[in-house]
């Protein structure tokens, strides 16, 4: 992945609203898209940045209430996330 596909999968990506933090299946991604939306109508990001690694990349962004978060993900040999994390600010 060069760093201008990067920034263009970063600035597709979206958040799962997720409890749990764990998302297994494109079904289980939409129905918690679905609830995240229903419960924020106004849910949007502001992309600060994009780092990209091996396999991976980090997107720090600045969600509709200000708060500062990373999140992360890396990719099977398919393109496709095999694993993600998002990291919040404590405040």
């Amino acid at each position: 992945m060069t760093h201008d596909e990067a920034r263009q999968w970063a600035e597709e990506w979206t958040v799962t609203g997720d409890p749990s933090g764990i998302v297994h299946g494109r079904d289980a991604l939409s129905r918690s898209w679905t609830t995240a939306l229903a419960a924020r109508p106004d849910l949007h990001v502001e992309l600060d940045d994009v780092h990209l690694g091996v396999d991976c990349i980090s997107i720090q962004y600045r969600s509709q209430a200000g708060r500062h978060v990373t999140e992360m993900a890396v990719f099977d040999g398919d393109g496709q996330v095999a694993r993600g994390w998002g990291l919040y600010d404590a405040g």
